[in-house]
């Protein structure tokens, strides 16, 4: 079946897509499942793409917005090396 959120092929025996998407960096551990994961098949329903497409475009307003407030605040200090042979911050 079809995934809601990547367009996937991908098993939904249960009803709802599979887990898939991730990937297990250095043999342990798991990083996040696609957002479509544990969802209706985009056969059947297409609710979650819906949902998904208003999640990337708030995420994509916070951003943006986080973009404009950072450009917006002048750097409190700036560093600078004389020497670029010598760690920062050490003195002599």
């Amino acid at each position: 079946m079809t995934c809601q959120c990547c367009g996937r092929f991908v098993k939904a025996n249960t009803g709802l897509i599979a887990a898939h998407g991730y990937k297990r960096p250095f043999g342990s551990g798991q990083t996040a499942s696609c957002r479509g994961a544990l969802f209706s098949k985009f056969e059947a329903n297409r609710d979650r793409l819906g949902s998904f497409l208003t999640d990337l475009r708030n995420e994509e307003a916070r951003d943006v917005a986080t973009i404009a407030e950072v450009e917006a605040e002048p750097p409190s200090s700036i560093a600078s090396r004389t020497d670029p042979g010598r760690p920062v911050g050490m003195v002599g």
